[in-house]
């Protein structure tokens, strides 16, 4: 059952990793602040064609807004 979980969290790392890969390959930049929202360690702002994502490392997990 553990062995499971750790699959799985796995999988999600990896699905979320090449998410970011694909939006930071497809990204016009990397802004350093957009909407009162600043990067850091544990903010990744990308601007994108048709907007901006937002990557924050929350509680120990990844939120995309």
């Amino acid at each position: 059952l553990k062995s499971y979980r750790v699959v799985q969290e796995n999988t999600s790392l990896l699905n979320m990793l090449g998410q970011m890969h694909r939006d930071v390959d497809g990204a016009k930049g990397l802004p350093e602040s957009f909407a009162g929202h600043t990067t850091d360690e544990e903010l990744l702002l990308i601007e994108l064609p048709d907007g901006m994502i937002c990557y924050q490392l929350k509680n120990d997990e990844v939120i995309i807004v």
